[in-house]
């Protein structure tokens, strides 16, 4: 069974080579960028498993406002990607926001490791239950078959 990947889009050097110690000790192959557009177009070419985002880079330091245009053009793109929201800057409005934007949890910086790690289980399984519920929905639209009943009882 291959490593799960995880795409994490974080500009900090050193908070991606903390993530990456998490990460690769428990099972997790990880892929680095530095900010959402590198990210844009990595996933137009790659597939990630799941995607750790932080919500500020160059524009600014605390609004999120980077972080969720990357959510919006995820949803645009239609990739059903899992993504956990990172960030030191965290407030009400900002989680809500994400959470709205398909983001499915929220971390704060410094997180504790355990809790990372679990937060991302989490998520991978929640996706590979709503995949495989996606799957068997097609799989039944796929089956219109009419039943058709031939009985004297019936006629």
């Amino acid at each position: 069974m291959s490593r799960p990947l995880i795409l994490l889009i974080e500009d900090n050097r050193e908070v991606r080579m903390s993530a990456r110690f998490v990460l690769e000790d428990h099972g997790f192959s990880i892929t680095e960028l530095e900010n959402p557009p590198q990210a844009m177009d990595y996933l137009q070419q790659q597939h990630a498993d799941l995607i750790l985002l932080d919500m500020n880079f160059a524009l600014d330091t605390t609004s999120g406002e980077e972080g969720l245009r990357f959510l919006r053009w995820l949803q645009q793109q239609q990739l059903s990607i899992p993504v956990v929201a990172i960030t030191a800057w965290s407030n009400t409005a900002l989680v809500v926001q994400a959470m709205q934007l398909g983001a499915g949890d929220f971390i704060e910086k410094p997180w504790q490791n355990q809790r990372l790690v679990q937060v991302i289980q989490q998520q991978l399984k929640l996706s590979a239950l709503q995949q495989r519920n996606q799957q068997l929905t097609e799989a039944l639209t796929n089956q219109q078959t009419e039943l058709v009943w031939h009985s004297a009882q019936m006629q």
